[in-house]
């Protein structure tokens, strides 16, 4: 498929879902891969600096069309390219904006992590997504006000799947601080039978699978085996770092394993403690969900995961979604030294709180 640069030069890539854009609306095209072989290979670094090559989901946002010249796969791993005219105006604007790419800062806050209600918040360069919305608007806005953010200032809430802890107050998000909500339509579907969403007049559906992008900001989606109507997790992408929030997995499923190398930090479920799950007062039935293929990580699941990474370049991993029964943040965060070692940098996200803002520099 072919993409029109700003000047009206043609990017075609190979290989790859592409798209044509002209002022800044997205048309698809066929792809062209004999065409395509007829024009000089070049790699992203001798059109755009270090500027990140990714294939990306436009959606119903507009873009311009320069910026999104670029392609990688769901790891971030560059793609071949060909390349035909590019004009040395459309270069010097990509090697600058590359520049200032490289200067970002990703921030992430979880707002409150657990079965009692889930919200993570994160800013990379002045795209400010909101994840989940299983707290009281009242207590969102307040903790991001603590750390000197203003929740109308976020671009998007983006769900990750119907259960309550994550979807209780997304209508009231959506209409108190005029959020767009990005949301599959299967879990849309499932939460409107089954509780008062309300009246939510800016709903933007994608698949499990795409790539949603927010100017320089992209969010990959993954499908979950966790036993919602349509559960994803997200992998953050601002050209810079790449960050994981990974939380009501199920089981430890292809491409996890794949995913952590390539990862600069991580929301990692650590839900439950083995012994405290089989040893407390939860019904058999209740634990067996739990521990179960479509249930969630215990501390010795995610620890495992996070090894898989090693060596590592990773930053920080924040255990997170930990269960006020089966688990204490003392006995994760013991168990996950016990098989990384003292020196993997871990933090644990409160059930009750926010968290202070972790970086990615």
């Amino acid at each position: 498929m072919l993409l029109q640069s700003k000047a009206g030069s043609e990017i075609v890539f190979c290989n790859v879902e592409l798209f044509q854009v002209r002022n800044a609306q997205v048309h698809r095209q066929p792809d062209n891969e004999k065409n395509a072989q007829q024009h000089t290979e070049l790699t992203p670094q001798d059109l755009f600096g270090q500027f990140t090559w990714r294939r990306a989901l436009f959606g119903q946002v507009a873009y311009s069309a320069w910026q999104y010249s670029c392609v990688s796969d769901f790891f971030g791993r560059s793609i071949g390219i060909h390349a035909k005219g590019l004009p040395e105006d459309d270069l010097r604007a990509g090697q600058s904006l590359s520049g200032s790419l490289s200067s970002c800062t990703m921030e992430v806050i979880a707002l409150q992590s657990g079965s009692s209600g889930n919200c993570v918040y994160v800013e990379s360069g002045g795209v400010r997504l909101l994840f989940d919305a299983g707290i009281s608007g009242r207590q969102a806005e307040e903790r991001l006000a603590e750390h000197d953010k203003d929740i109308r200032d976020v671009d998007a809430l983006i769900i990750s799947h119907d259960h309550r802890d994550h979807t209780a107050c997304m209508g009231v998000f959506h209409r108190k601080f005029g959020l767009p909500l990005f949301v599959t339509r299967p879990t849309f579907d499932y939460v409107s039978t089954r509780m008062k969403v309300g009246k939510v007049n800016d709903v933007r559906y994608f698949n499990a699978g795409e790539t949603l992008v927010f100017d320089h900001v992209s969010v990959e989606t993954f499908s979950t085996p966790h036993d919602a109507a349509d559960g994803v997790v997200f992998v953050l992408d601002d050209s810079k770092h790449r960050f994981g929030l990974l939380t009501d997995l199920g089981h430890v499923f292809e491409p996890l394993p794949q995913m952590m190398p390539t990862l600069d930090a991580v929301f990692i479920e650590s839900n439950y403690d083995i012994d405290m799950l089989e040893e407390g007062p939860y019904p058999a039935f209740l634990k067996e969900r739990i521990s179960g293929p479509h249930g969630h990580l215990s501390n010795e699941d995610a620890a495992y995961l996070l090894q898989s990474a090693l060596p590592s370049k990773m930053k920080w991993a924040c255990l997170a979604h930990l269960s006020d029964e089966n688990n204490d943040p003392d006995v994760a965060l013991r168990t996950h030294h016990e098989i990384l070692g003292h020196n993997f940098p871990l933090k644990c996200a409160d059930r009750r709180a926010a968290t202070e803002i972790l970086r990615l520099e």
